[in-house]
């Protein structure tokens, strides 16, 4: 840390009345260190907020089933910077034809994948749920289901972005990993429903595939999260500035000794 890093944290813990102040202005430079300290907080932006990713990599099959997986984030993981900016979700899974589990390692089989069979939920700890994929509709009628059956299996991973260009099922037939938005069919579901929440909690992944003999092979899940930056406080440098000013002033008006008219 330098010199002028070791000040500033120096000035934020010690208050106006402070002697330590009193000898700061008194000190050598005194006055011009603390002008460009309160110079620099009247011009800086927010402190930035914090980002964390944790993980959950508890697999399971699901088949005609719903299971839930569940993360939780402490204020410490962001350094008490705790209210939601941005939140991304990364699923991995494998979703195949008449098979069961499928490990990561293996390949899956070729056949109709019955895509229109998954869901997937994120629940926050403040009790806002997103559908980020939706299985409404059933394998006799595809209709209000985010997918349509698929021509082709899936394995891999989708990233839910609301920075994403392109819907999940912008293609209903076919799933490709990449990042993306919620799907289209789903007006209203956005992950910036949680922006402006806190994150601290246990945050809830509900997997659910509605049919038999076409399971979910679920891998993992991770969430990234970016917090809001904190506004400075503008108080007590504001002040500063305007004792700086009023001593700099003083110090101008003060008579030079022996420059005072002869009596």
């Amino acid at each position: 840390m330098g010199k002028i890093e070791e000040f500033i944290i120096k000035m934020s813990l010690i208050s106006l009345s402070s002697p330590q102040l009193l000898q700061i202005v008194a000190s050598p430079g005194g006055i011009v260190r603390i002008a460009l300290v309160a110079m620099w907080f009247s011009t800086a932006g927010p402190i930035l907020g914090a980002f964390a990713t944790k993980s959950n990599s508890t697999t399971a099959f699901v088949d005609d089933a719903i299971i839930t997986r569940s993360i939780t984030f402490t204020a410490a993981d962001f350094e008490n910077r705790t209210i939601i900016g941005d939140l991304n979700l990364t699923i991995a899974f494998a979703k195949s034809n008449d098979q069961g589990f499928v490990p990561s390692s293996s390949a899956i089989t070729p056949g109709t994948p019955y895509l229109d069979e998954i869901e997937f939920i994120l629940s926050s700890p403040s009790g806002t749920s997103v559908r980020l994929v939706s299985n409404d509709g059933s394998w006799y009628d595809p209709v209000q289901s985010s997918f349509n059956n698929g021509n082709s299996g899936f394995q891999g991973e989708i990233t839910f972005d609301q920075d994403a260009s392109t819907h999940v099922n912008a293609n209903r037939d076919q799933l490709v990993s990449g990042t993306y938005l919620p799907a289209n069919d789903l007006p209203g579901q956005t992950l910036d429903a949680f922006n402006g929440e806190s994150v601290v909690g246990t945050w809830e992944l509900s997997i659910e595939d509605d049919e038999g003999l076409d399971g979910i092979s679920f891998y993992s899940y991770s969430l990234a999260v970016h917090t809001r930056p904190e506004p400075r406080s503008a108080t007590l440098w504001g002040t500063l500035g305007l004792l700086t000013g009023s001593i700099l002033l003083a110090r101008r008006r003060r008579p030079v000794p022996g420059s005072g008219s002869a009596a």
